[in-house]
């Protein structure tokens, strides 16, 4: 479902800055896309910048270059996160085809679906198979008490939470734009 567009708008410098506006039910925003420089193809391409009520721009998300499997089609992809909102919305911008040339993409949005567990085998109804609590074939002994994988990560009491640190994952450190992003367009 699309949910908004955006433009490439000429402000004399660095080629134009991308400006749109995402539009739904609840939310409500102009946004502008700020490119970003980082030569690591996994780096996000693009900052995504919404304008708040007093018009400042933040930065709300990223999206990253991708290219489509069937048809090798460039789009790009990404979440807009913001603590006003329940979850973070994931968008992906399509580039539409303009007779006059001009850089428009469209913003899409899709609810995402859990992921089915499709097996060989699929159980009949209401049979739920064999339970494998307690069981790991790849080590001796099987796990050290009711077979949840935390029970081996040296806590007490099988507590993830408990005796363990966790590592978490590392920040890093945002890549400088390639331009100012100036809403002076």
């Amino acid at each position: 479902m699309n949910i908004g567009q955006i433009t490439r708008r000429d402000n004399g410098q660095n080629g134009g800055v991308l400006i749109g506006r995402i539009d739904t039910l609840a939310i409500s925003m102009t946004i502008g896309l700020r490119l970003l420089n980082n030569p690591k193809p996994t780096a996000p391409k693009y900052e995504i910048m919404a304008k708040t009520r007093a018009n400042s721009w933040v930065r709300v998300g990223a999206l990253f270059q991708q290219d489509a499997r069937s048809t090798g089609e460039t789009f790009y992809q990404g979440q807009i996160e913001d603590p006003s909102m329940d979850r973070p919305l994931s968008i992906a911008l399509f580039r539409v085809n303009m007779d006059d040339g001009s850089e428009v993409y469209n913003i899409a949005w899709t609810r995402r679906r859990p992921r089915q567990n499709l097996s060989e085998n699929p159980q009949q109804s209401g049979d739920l198979g064999e339970s494998t609590a307690g069981q790991d074939e790849g080590r001796e002994g099987g796990n050290s008490g009711g077979g949840f994988p935390w029970d081996n990560l040296g806590g007490e009491g099988g507590n993830p939470s408990e005796g363990t640190k966790s590592a978490g994952r590392g920040r890093r450190k945002a890549s400088e734009p390639a331009n100012n992003f100036d809403p002076e367009f």
